[in-house]
C-alpha cells in the first residue's frame, strides 16, 4: 500500500521528490481502498479478539464475530430503510402522476370511455344469457374486437398498430392460427390495394387527371358546390368501373384541388370514399359484393334466375342521390377542418415573395380577382399585380386578370411550392429551362441567405446567372420587413437575402461551407414544373381504361390487370422504380391486412355468425319490413368491423334460410338489402377499403366517420328498406 502511495504521489507531484511529506489527497486513491483498510482492520481487531478467548468459548468467539459483523448489517439495514423511506414519497408521487395522467385521458376521451363501458357490459351480459354456449375463443375474439373498437375511438395510435396488436394478441392466444391470422398479407385483394397505389401514383404523375377534371371540378366558392362537383361524377363513375382503383387514382387529385381552391382535403376526401360506395350499389358490377352474393345464391339454387344489371338501380339511384344531398349540406358541420399545412419546418417560417405570369390557359383569365381563386389559394396572399411595366398594390376585389399579367404573392415556403404547380401560371424562362434538365425525383428545393461578403450583394437576379454559376433558379424572394414589387430577374441582392432555389440534389452539400452563403438548407422535394408530356398522358390513361375494362369484363382478375399496368407504366417511364416503392402506404397495408386476420378469427369461433343470428331473432317478429330492417342492420354493423364481402357472406346463408320460411320476404329484396347494406360501411374507417385509403391523406379519425358516416348510414339503410320492399316486396 505504501509503495503504492508513493508513486501515486510522485505522479501527483506531491510525494518525496518535491520534498513534501502530506499525504496525497483522497481523491488520487482507487475507488475502493478505503473500504479495503477499513475491513482489513475489522478482520484483524475480530482476529486478536480470537487469539484472546479459551478454546471452550470458541463458540463465543463465532458469536462475538457474529455480532460484529451484525452491527455492519444493521447500518446496512437502516440505510436500507432510510433509502425505502425516501423512495416511498417517490413512488407516492410517481403513482399520482400517472393517476392524474389517466384521469386525464378519460376525461379527454370521455365519450370513448362510456361508449367502451356499455360496450363491455352489454357484450358480457349476451355471452352470460344468449351466447352462453359459444366456445372460449369466440368469447375471446368478441371482446377483442371490442377493445380494438374502443382503442380506434380513443385514437392514442395509429389504427394499423392497434390492429397489430390485437392481431398478435388473437395468435398468442390460440384463438387464431397463423394461417389465418397472416392470409390478409397474402390476400389478392390486399396486394391489389398496393398495386393500385403504385398505377395511381402514374396516372397522377401524367396529370391526366387534371385536365379531365379540372373543367368540371372548375373553382368553386362554397363547400356545398365543392362536395357535388366531387361526389356526382365519382357516383357515376363507379356504377360501371371499381370504386377501389377509381379512388386510389382520384385521391391526389382531389386532395391538389382542395388545396388549390382552399377548401380542407378532410372536407373532401370522405364525401369521394362515400361517394364511390354508393355508386357501387347502382349496378350489378358496380362493386365486387353483389357479384359474390349473386354467386352464392347461383351456388345455393341451381334454378335461381339471374339478377339484372340495372334492376338494383331502382333503389341503388335514389339512395345514391339522398347521400350525395346528405354529404354536400352537412360535410361543412360534421367533417373536421384539418388545417393544410402552410408551416415550414423552422421555428419562425420566412415570408417569400414569388412571382407568376398569366398564361392564356389559365382558369383565371378574365375574371375578376374575388371570383378567380387566386385570393383564396391556403397561405399565400396576393399583394400585387403588373400590367404593362405597372404594379396596383393592393389589388381590388373588382380587377378582371388578363393574360401576361404578373402576380405578386406572399407566403411561406410550403404555400409558393403549390402555387408553382397550378395550371396556366408560368415561372421564369430559366426556371422553366432547369427544371427540363434535372428530372422529377432529383429536383429539390433549397433555401439560401447571401453572405455580406457574397459577390451576389448589387447584382440582380438575371445578371447573378445563378443556372449557370450555380446549377440553380432563384423562385422566391425574402427580405427582412420588406415586400418587394420589382419583378424577380430585376431584385438586387442584398446581404442577408433568402432565396429559394430550385436545383439539383449535389446544391446543398458543395455550398454548405462556401463563404458566398450565410445559410444552406434543404426545404423539401418538389414535383412542380412539370411539363405536360402528352404521350406519357395517352400511355397512363390507356393503361388505366385497359386495366378497368379487363377487369370489369373478368377478362382477367384486377390483381393481374393492376400489375400489368403498374409494370408498364414503369416501364415507359411514366415514373421511376423509385417513386413507384415509395408511392405504396404501408400503414393502409398493414391496417388491411390485419383486418382479415381478425375478420378470419370472427368468422372460425362462430362468434360473426351467432351475432347476425341473434339479431335476425330480435327482429322477425316485427314482419317482413322489420325482417328486412334487421337483415340490413346486422349486415351494416357486421360489415363495420369486418370486410364487406366477409359480412356478405356470412348473413347470407342466414337471408337465405329466413327468406325459405317466411313466405312474405322476396329473395330479390333479400339480396338487394343484404349488397346495399354490405356496400355501406360509412360508420368505421376499417369497414372499406376506400376508407382506409382516404384516412391518411385527410387526417381522419375513427370517431369522424362516426360523426359523420353514421346519420349516412340510418339515412341510407332506412331508404334501403323502404325501396325494396315496396318495389321488391
Amino acid at each position: 500500500m505504501k509503495k503504492w502511495l508513493g508513486r501515486a504521489g510522485k505522479g501527483d507531484g506531491v510525494g518525496p521528490d518535491d520534498g513534501q511529506h502530506t499525504s496525497p489527497p483522497p481523491l488520487s486513491l482507487p475507488p475502493d481502498v478505503s473500504a479495503i483498510d477499513e475491513e482489513a482492520a475489522v478482520m484483524e481487531r475480530v482476529d486478536v479478539e480470537d487469539d484472546e478467548k479459551e478454546g471452550g468459548k470458541e463458540d463465543d468467539g463465532v458469536v462475538g464475530r457474529v455480532d460484529g459483523r451484525g452491527g455492519g448489517d444493521s447500518d446496512t439495514d437502516s440505510a436500507n430503510a432510510q433509502g425505502v423511506n425516501e423512495r416511498q414519497p417517490l413512488l407516492i408521487a410517481g403513482g399520482k402522476a400517472l393517476g392524474e395522467k389517466l384521469r386525464q385521458l378519460a376525461l379527454d376521451n370521455w365519450i370513448a370511455v362510456v361508449f367502451g363501458a356499455c360496450l363491455y357490459i352489454a357484450l358480457g351480459l349476451a355471452c352470460a344469457l344468449v351466447w352462453n354456449d359459444m366456445e372460449w375463443r369466440a368469447y375471446v375474439a368478441l371482446f377483442t374486437v371490442a377493445g380494438v373498437i374502443v382503442m380506434l375511438l380513443v385514437d392514442k395510435c395509429e389504427a394499423y398498430v392497434t390492429l397489430l396488436f390485437a392481431l398478435t394478441f388473437l395468435l398468442a392466444t390460440d384463438v387464431i392460427k397463423p394461417k389465418g391470422a397472416l392470409q390478409g398479407f397474402s390476400n389478392p385483394g390486399v396486394i391489389v390495394i398496393a398495386v393500385l397505389f403504385i398505377v395511381a401514383e402514374g396516372i397522377s404523375r401524367s396529370r391526366i387527371l387534371d385536365i379531365l377534371l379540372y373543367g368540371f371540378l372548375g373553382e368553386p366558392r362554397f363547400l356545398v358546390s365543392a362536395v357535388l362537383r366531387v361526389s356526382v361524377p365519382v357516383t357515376i363513375a363507379s356504377a360501371v368501373l371499381n370504386n377501389t382503383p377509381l379512388v386510389a387514382m382520384l385521391i391526389p387529385v382531389i386532395e391538389n384541388w382542395g388545396k388549390r381552391t382552399g377548401f380542407a382535403p378532410s372536407k373532401l376526401l370522405m364525401p369521394l370514399s362515400f361517394a364511390a360506395m354508393m355508386g357501387g350499389t347502382c349496378t350489378l358490377i358496380g362493386t365486387s359484393t353483389n357479384l359474390i352474393v349473386v354467386g352464392l345464391a347461383e351456388e345455393k339454387d341451381p334454378k335461381f334466375e339471374s339478377l339484372n344489371l340495372f334492376e338494383i338501380s331502382q333503389v341503388g339511384v335514389p339512395v345514391a342521390v339522398i347521400g350525395v344531398l346528405y354529404m354536400a349540406i352537412f360535410a361543412k358541420f360534421l367533417l373536421p377542418t384539418n388545417e393544410i399545412d402552410t408551416s415550414d419546418s423552422v421555428a419562425h417560417p420566412r415570408e417569400y415573395i414569388a412571382t407568376v405570369r398569366v398564361m392564356r390557359n389559365s382558369a383565371a383569365v378574365n375574371k375578376p380577382v374575388a371570383e378567380s381563386g387566386v385570393k383564396h389559394l391556403p397561405g399565400l396572399f396576393l399583394f400585387a399585380i403588373e400590367r404593362d411595366e405597372r404594379v396596383t398594390s393592393p389589388v381590388p376585389a373588382e380587377t378582371v386578370i388578363l393574360v401576361d399579367d404578373v402576380l405578386y404573392f406572399s407566403g411561406v415556403v410550403s404555400s409558393v411550392n403549390l402555387l408553382w404547380d397550378i395550371r396556366g401560371f408560368a415561372t421564369s424562362g430559366e426556371v422553366e429551362t432547369l427544371a427540363r434538365n434535372i428530372s422529377t425525383s432529383k429536383r429539390r428545393i433549397v433555401e439560401a441567405a447571401v453572405s455580406p461578403h457574397s459577390p451576389l450583394v448589387g447584382r440582380s437576379v438575371k445578371k447573378a446567372r445563378f443556372p449557370l454559376r450555380y446549377g440553380a433558379a432563384v423562385l422566391a424572394v425574402h427580405r427582412h420587413g420588406e415586400r418587394i414589387q420589382t419583378p424577380l430577374s430585376d431584385i438586387v441582392l442584398r446581404p442577408g437575402d433568402a432565396l429559394l432555389l430550385l436545383t439539383h440534389p449535389r446544391f446543398s452539400k458543395e455550398h454548405a461551407d462556401n463563404t458566398e452563403w450565410a445559410l444552406v438548407r434543404d426545404v423539401c422535394e418538389t414535383t412542380a414544373f412539370r411539363k405536360l408530356n402528352y404521350a406519357k398522358m395517352l400511355v397512363s390513361l390507356s393503361l388505366a381504361s385497359f386495366m378497368i375494362a379487363i377487369a370489369t369484363a373478368d377478362v382477367l382478375p384486377l390483381l393481374t390487370a393492376a400489375m400489368i399496368a403498374a409494370a408498364t407504366m414503369i416501364l415507359t417511364q411514366c415514373m421511376s422504380l423509385a417513386t413507384a416503392t415509395r408511392a405504396v402506404n404501408i400503414p393502409v397495408i398493414l391496417t388491411v391486412a390485419a383486418a382479415f386476420g381478425i375478420a378470419d378469427a370472427m368468422e372460425t369461433t362462430g362468434a360473426a355468425s351467432r351475432m347476425a343470428q341473434t339479431l335476425i331473432d330480435l327482429l322477425q317478429p316485427l314482419g317482413p319490413l322489420g325482417m328486412l330492417a334487421g337483415l340490413y342492420f346486422a349486415t351494416a354493423l357486421m360489415g363495420a368491423f369486418i370486410s364487406n364481402a366477409a359480412s356478405a357472406a356470412l348473413m347470407f346463408p342466414i337471408i337465405y334460410a329466413v327468406q325459405q320460411e317466411d313466405s312474405n320476404l322476396t329473395l330479390k329484396s333479400s339480396l338487394y338489402v343484404l349488397m346495399l347494406a354490405a356496400s355501406s360501411s360509412f360508420s368505421t374507417s376499417i369497414g372499406y377499403q376506400t376508407n382506409l385509403m382516404v384516412c391518411g391523406p385527410g387526417g381522419y379519425r375513427m370517431k369522424d366517420f362516426v360523426k359523420f358516416g353514421l346519420p349516412l348510414q340510418l339515412l341510407c339503410g332506412v331508404t334501403s328498406v323502404v325501396l325494396c320492399w315496396v318495389i321488391f316486396g
